[in-house]
């Protein structure tokens, strides 16, 4: 198992090593945002080890204008989803989110 980073580090680092290198190569110029918003632990800062077996892990939200999100999101989604690796830090880049 991964060393535990507490997950709104994590998320900054998964972004800027992982993410924004990719969005910059293929998406040169765009305008977004980046963060890590909802109800989880980690958002409030209060994760810790036992946060790690559920529905936690490297991620973001990418906020882009409403003219941006209906010309990118399809293409965006599809390039992220083929050139985000499949672990970072040796934990799962993929996982399901639970319901609300």
């Amino acid at each position: 198992m991964a060393d535990f980073v507490p997950g709104l580090e994590l998320g900054e680092q998964f972004f800027t090593e992982a993410a924004k290198p990719i969005i910059d190569t293929y998406f040169p110029g765009l305008r977004y945002s980046a963060a890590m918003l909802g109800w989880s632990s980690e958002v409030l800062g209060y994760d810790d080890v036992e946060s790690m077996d559920h529905n936690w892990g490297p991620r973001f939200q990418l906020f882009l204008s409403s003219h941006d999100y209906e010309k990118y999101q399809s293409l965006l989604s599809e390039t992220l989803s083929h050139h985000l690796p499949l672990q970072f830090r040796g934990l799962p880049t993929n996982f399901d989110v639970s319901p609300q």
